[in-house]
């Protein structure tokens, strides 16, 4: 009998960034993921849904989970906004 085999995410990354193209692009956009990651950790952290923080910002809850996915790329305002609604504010290191 034959099995399968599932991949996991991270053996198809590993794979992915063998590639110099893709390695070069995936590290460009790390900074942007993980200002996303670290909203959505604060987010559950503080126990807000998606629905909460979009009302807080005055945005629809759909917008709040593009933004969570990376589908798009909120301006620096928008980062602000999101991130005072939770008790966050954004600097840098």
């Amino acid at each position: 009998m034959n099995k399968i085999r599932f991949l996991t995410h991270s053996r198809v990354l590993k794979k992915q960034l063998e590639d110099q193209k893709f390695n070069r692009a995936y590290k460009e956009l790390d900074p942007e993921y993980k200002l996303i990651r670290a909203l959505i950790d604060a987010r559950l952290s503080g126990k807000y849904s998606q629905a909460d923080i979009a009302k807080k910002v005055g945005m629809q809850q759909s917008a709040i989970a593009r933004i969570e996915s990376g589908a798009i790329s909120p301006t620096l305002q928008t980062f602000t906004r999101i991130a005072n609604a939770i008790g966050k504010d954004i600097s840098l290191v």
